[in-house]
């Protein structure tokens, strides 16, 4: 489970800054959708601070719990795709709105988020 809790940082971070990096691309632009982009850069951060809470969490348990779920290397690829495609596309300065509203769609109904929600929802109570 501490693999998985990791990598959903990573995934948080990840998330947080490819919102935050579109957010200034669109803010002439699209004032808008630019401030869209940033609470949902916001909502990322939020995640990652939920998510490392539960990593101390873990860090102080005696026995961590059994994961009733397995994330292998090829489900994190399979998430990461999308993340690494608009970075390229931020990167090389070719980013358009329907290339972030696709990313938008893809990774916020990804598995990524049901893993979150389960580990999240795992340590409740």
């Amino acid at each position: 489970m501490k693999s998985v809790v990791e990598w959903l940082v990573h995934m948080e971070e990840k998330a947080e800054r490819i919102y935050e990096r579109s957010a200034d691309i669109f803010i002439i632009d699209d004032k808008e959708f630019s401030e869209f982009l940033r609470q949902l850069g916001s909502e990322e951060r939020h995640h990652k601070q939920v998510i490392l809470d539960v990593s101390e969490f873990i860090k102080k348990m005696e026995q961590v719990p059994d994961s009733k779920i397995a994330v292998d290397d090829e489900t994190m690829q399979r998430i990461e795709l999308p993340f690494i495609d608009i970075e390229k596309k931020l990167g090389e300065g070719r980013v358009a709105k329907a290339d972030v509203f696709d990313f938008i769609i893809t990774a916020e109904f990804s598995e990524w988020n049901d893993i979150f929600f389960y580990i999240v929802d795992s340590f409740k109570g």
